[in-house]
Parts: C-alpha cells; structure tokens; sequence
C-alpha cells in the first residue's frame, strides 16, 4: 500500500496524523466518521494512482470537495477520501465568453474571481460549499430566477472515469453523459475535474432585501405563508426569495431574504403586498454584487450539528394544508426552521428533460432543519425529523438531491422522477462496474 502512496505528489493525511482529527471532519458534525486516509491530489496522475491503489486492496472511498453533503455522503468509515480541495484553478476566458474551473474550486473562490472583474454568478450561498457538488446536483441560489440553475450555466465537463480515462462531455461529445451529469452528476459518472460555464453577465448594482419579525404568533407566520403562495405566482424572473420560519425556544421568528435584478423603486413594488403585514420590517440595501454574496455567505455559520430535508411543493396548498405543515414549529424543544425558496423564472422556462434534473416545474422548494448541539440528544432529533419527513410528503412531490436525505423511501425517484431509467442505463454505460459508489448512489 505504500508504494502506492509514495507515488502521490499531492499531502496525504494519516490517522496518525497531527492534523488528522480536524481533516476528517465535515461540514454537518453529526456526522463522525474516520478514513483511513484523506488524499489531496494534485493533478490526473494522483487520482490514477488512488484509483489502482483502491482497486488492488478494495478499498471503499469517497469523492470530496467542500464536504457538505448533509448525510455525509463525501466521508466514510475505513476507507479513502479524494479530497480535490488541491485543484482549484479558476480561467476566466472573456475572448470566448467562458469560464473554466477545476473539480476542487469553492463558492467564495469563484465568486472572487468573477466579482473581481464586475461579473455576478449564479452560485450558492455558502463560501466553503464546492462548486462541482453545487452545479451538478442542480445548482440553486440567489440568482437562479434570473439566470437559471447552475446546471444551465454548464458548457463543457471534464471527468475521469474508473481506468483513469479523461473523458469530454458535451452537447457534442458523449452527450448522454453531459445530460446525466446535469443534474445526477455528484459521485455517479467519475470524478470531475474540470467545468466550463458560459461567462456571465457584468452588472454594477443589485437590490439585497431583507424582512424580519420576531416573535411571531402561529396566525401571523400562516398569514405570510399564505401571501407567499400567491404572490410568487406572478413574481417578476429578476427576483429571488426566501422566507424562513424558525422556532427558537418559545419564540418563532420570521426572516425574508431577497436578491433583486433591478431598481429599489421596482423591488419596493414587488414586495407591495408584505408591507402590508404591520409587524413585518423590510429593508432595501443598494449593493454590488459582491458586497451582496458576501453578506449571505456570512451569515452561515462554520459547521453545524443538524439533520435537513428539501421537498417540492407543486400543488396550491389550502389553509388546512399549510398550518398541518407549519405545526412542525409547535414543538418547542427543538430549534426547527422551515424554509421557502422561490422556484419558477428561469429555472421553470428550461423543459424538463434537456437536463438530468428533474424538479424544474416546482412552485417553490420547501427545506426543513433541525439544528442542535448535544451528541445525546442525536437520536430524538433524528426521529423528530423523521416525523417532519412523513408529514411533508403528503404535500410535496420529490426530493433535492443537494439536500440529501438518508431516509428517503425510493431516493432515486425522488431525485429524478421520470429519469431514472435514462440515468440507470447511462450508469451501467459509463461505469458497468459501479465503481464510483455511495449510499444513495445511481443503482
């Protein structure tokens, strides 16, 4: 096994390495989990390497880059982690409208680089979250009304599959795999280690809207939800939104956040109908757009301890339906947030099978998140989120693969819908032996 490791040029950690405790770790702590080794690779001939020596001992392993998977799913027990954190050159090529990242670049990397040079980019909203887990599971965030998921920014993808083959996708060039990997493409195809985007527009100035009211009764957060339903129905493609109920202790707090493509005069009118709600405060800030990402990626925090699910809503909810739903929140003894994120614009506009993602004709995503700090109490969160999880589904229709969920009953269906014999055929094509596995892996 050494001989192998000894050909690696890029760091490799050790359990018995000084920092080996701190490298193991993910972003979700309730997950604890310990490799045998973490293996930063620095170029093809690295990831060649790990490949033969997983092969010849079989080892099982995991793709890493920004580690966020909620249940884990880039870690392991007794294993290997190819952490591609190494590879993260970014190519901003404005002569061929493109820009062109390794398979290891995070969020706060790309945005720096693109904000530099005064062009936005549909990303996420948390700094360390890698950019190819991102886009390939569909890729939603702040701008995704106005220009599409992240996926729909994808021109090229560059993978290497199980024999350490470089293999091109494109619309031209084993299109099959750049439509799976659209979508499907997290840890089922080969490892990704290059992505092309078209080059996004240059814009000065955003509007960054923020809403809050704390201490919330139960009719008032019903209300909002209730004006949420139908306002988005008509929501103008430039604005993004999220409105998040959190239960806190006693109290239920009420926080809105919004990005808007266009003046304060228009946002101020499109958000007419909640200045309406007395206790609702709403501000308007006229920001750049870095200055814009920079607050939203400040706000979440380092690591949590949690469990999370994200479900699609498609059906208009009457008011009997929407306070079932809200009444997770009645429970006080866990901090429970329920979340809102606007669907439709862009993302509704693209037909459902030019990509492997399937969700695009959701009214809105609902995420639910349980947050907590003791390792005791692990077990009666876990089935207090089990419990949300079999109430949601009766009101929603699929799952998001980037809020991955353990305890999905048909996870496949759930992510893809009707896709998933398309998707099962490309696996088998490109990776007949099921190499590249995982718990909620393409079967």
């Amino acid at each position: 096994m050494m001989s192998y490791l000894k050909q690696i040029k890029g760091n490799i950690v050790y359990r018995n390495s000084a920092d080996y405790n701190e490298k193991r770790l993910v972003w979700n702590r309730r997950i604890n989990r310990f490799p045998y080794y973490i293996i930063y690779p620095t170029d093809k001939e690295d990831i060649e390497v790990c490949f033969k020596l997983i092969k010849d001992f079989k080892l099982p392993f995991r793709i890493r880059n920004g580690g966020h998977s909620y249940e884990g799913y880039s870690t392991l027990n007794n294993g290997i982690i190819i952490d591609m954190s190494l590879l993260n050159k970014i190519t901003i090529d404005e002569k061929n409208g493109q820009v062109i990242v390794q398979g290891g670049v995070k969020n706060e990397e790309l945005y720096n680089a693109l904000t530099e040079k005064g062009y936005v980019f549909p990303g996420g909203d948390c700094k360390n979250v890698g950019v190819s887990g991102f886009t390939l599971g569909g890729g939603f965030g702040y701008s995704s009304r106005f220009m599409g998921l992240g996926v729909d920014q994808v021109s090229k993808i560059e993978l290497i599959n199980d024999r350490g083959e470089t293999l091109i996708a494109n619309e031209e060039i084993n299109p099959d795999l750049f439509w799976a990997c659209r979508g499907a493409g997290q840890g089922n195809f080969g490892i990704v280690t290059k992505l092309t985007y078209k080059l996004p527009p240059k814009i000065k100035e955003v509007v960054y809207i923020t809403m809050e009211a704390k201490q919330c009764d139960f009719t008032s957060i019903l209300n909002v939800f209730e004006l949420w339903q139908d306002w988005l129905e008509n929501l103008d493609n430039r604005m993004t939104f999220t409105i998040r109920f959190e239960r806190n202790g006693k109290k239920i707090n009420m926080y809105g956040t919004g990005l808007f493509y266009g003046s304060t005069e228009e946002a101020k009118e499109i958000m007419k109908g909640y200045t309406l709600k007395k206790d609702l405060e709403i501000k308007y800030q006229r920001v750049t757009f870095k200055e814009f990402i920079q607050k939203i990626m400040n706000q979440i925090p380092a690591h949590e301890k949690m469990c999370d699910i994200g479900l699609f809503n498609y059906q208009k909810y009457n008011r009997f339906e929407m306070e079932d739903i809200l009444s997770i929140l009645k429970q006080e003894v866990y901090h429970t947030t329920i979340t809102l994120y606007s669907w439709g614009g862009k993302i509704k506009e693209v037909g459902i099978d030019k990509t492997a993602f399937y969700h695009r004709k959701a009214n809105y995503l609902i995420g639910v998140r349980t947050v907590w700090e003791k390792e005791s109490t692990d077990t009666e969160n876990l089935v207090y989120m089990c419990n949300c999880y079999y109430k949601l589904k009766k009101y929603t229709k699929g799952a998001y693969v980037n809020h991955p969920y353990s305890n999905l009953m048909h996870y496949m269906n759930d992510y893809y819908g009707s896709h998933v014999n398309k998707l099962c055929a490309i696996k088998n094509k490109y990776d007949p032996d099921h190499f590249f596995d995982f718990e909620q892996a393409i079967k």
